[in-house]
């Protein structure tokens, strides 16, 4: 497959060795020559691109099969492929996410530090022991900690 683009100052030519049933559909190699330098330094140079012919709706598979959306990371393998149960991260974290920190907001105004308003709520388990001749009982709590955390991104949720 060759495509070439005529422009005022150049012509741009990408290649790909994808087989002709493919209709170029999917995630295929492409070779790219005397592409503008906005876009690479290189003369030659090579990217991964997927082209679709699905909807909005639909995720794109490897191989340029349409499925839909909704059986992206579903546990279910749907694409012939394999590829819609790839890179099915729930929780990703920043770069530098350290979950000892509460996370940090900037005040747009101010440009001050903001911290996290943190809900502390604590649940009684258990009474482990009740000592009437040392005064003292021994309680298990279980304490939940919540707050808007603005560090992670979540991904693939249904």
């Amino acid at each position: 497959w060759k495509l070439e683009v005529f422009g005022i100052e150049q012509k741009t030519m990408a290649s790909s060795k994808a087989p002709e049933i493919s209709l170029l559909l999917g995630k295929q190699q492409w070779i790219i020559e005397e592409d503008h330098k906005k876009c690479s330094d290189l003369s030659v140079y090579s990217r991964i691109l997927k082209l679709t012919g699905c909807t909005d709706a639909e995720f794109t598979c490897n191989d340029g099969q349409c499925i839909g959306m909704v059986d992206r990371c579903d546990q279910v393998v749907n694409c012939r492929d394999q590829s819609d149960e790839e890179d099915c991260k729930l929780l990703v974290l920043k770069e530098g996410y350290n979950k000892k920190v509460a996370p940090l907001e900037v005040d747009p105004k101010t440009g001050e530090f903001i911290r996290a308003q943190i809900s502390v709520s604590m649940t009684l388990l258990n009474v482990l022991d009740i000592s009437e001749q040392n005064h003292k009982i021994t309680f298990k709590f279980g304490i939940m900690l919540e707050w808007f955390e603005n560090r992670a991104l979540f991904h693939n949720l249904k």
